[in-house]
């Protein structure tokens, strides 16, 4: 299986239809196709039909218009390697600390404390995997490799407005502002 528009081609696009993220075939993270994600590009998250935020986030979630939650970018490394960081926290994810913290999780307390690093707060392994867990039974993922400019990033996250993107976002959700300082602060300890 070939994942891009109706799953675009494995062939990186130096154009970049932002419209692609709304009509793209999002599927199981399991159902990514490992010559795409061996490339560079842009990926998109969103909730199942099924699946609900807690009712801090849910309500929120509706008014944005589509089920999006986060879009990134794969500049550096191949798109494989970044969902693998972003869905199972094989290293710091920004997406994975902030889906942790909306979830209700908390940081292992103190585990900052000596990091020169006081952003990247991690999980205990027992969480790490219940997060891990509710996002395979939760999301679904569209990829597009591209080897354009990746400064487009901003305009997607402007024109999607996913939930737990901050930056680039005009509507930031202060509740996973306020969510994720208390986690560095926890993690700080």
């Amino acid at each position: 299986m070939d994942i891009s528009l109706n799953q675009t081609t494995t062939k990186p696009s130096k154009i970049l239809d932002l419209e692609l993220f709304k009509k793209g075939f999002y599927v199981s993270p399991f159902e990514l196709d490992s010559k795409v994600l061996a490339t560079k590009g842009f990926y998109s998250i969103r909730l199942k039909k099924s699946a609900v935020l807690p009712r801090r986030y849910q309500m929120i979630f509706k008014g944005r218009g589509n089920r999006i939650i986060y879009m990134g970018k794969a500049q550096r490394q191949a798109l494989g390697k970044r969902l693998d960081q972003e869905l199972k926290h094989t290293s710091p994810g920004t997406f994975f600390r902030s889906i942790g913290a909306v979830l209700g999780y908390e940081p292992i307390p103190g585990s900052l404390r000596n990091a020169k690093n006081k952003n990247n707060y991690k999980f205990s392994k027992s969480d790490t995997m219940k997060i891990t867990e509710w996002l395979n039974e939760s999301v679904e993922v569209f990829v597009v490799s591209y080897v354009g400019n990746f400064s487009i990033e901003s305009r997607i996250i402007a024109k999607y407005l996913p939930l737990l993107n901050l930056v680039g976002n005009p509507q930031k959700c202060i509740e996973l502002i306020e969510d994720r300082k208390r986690c560095r602060m926890i993690a700080n300890g």
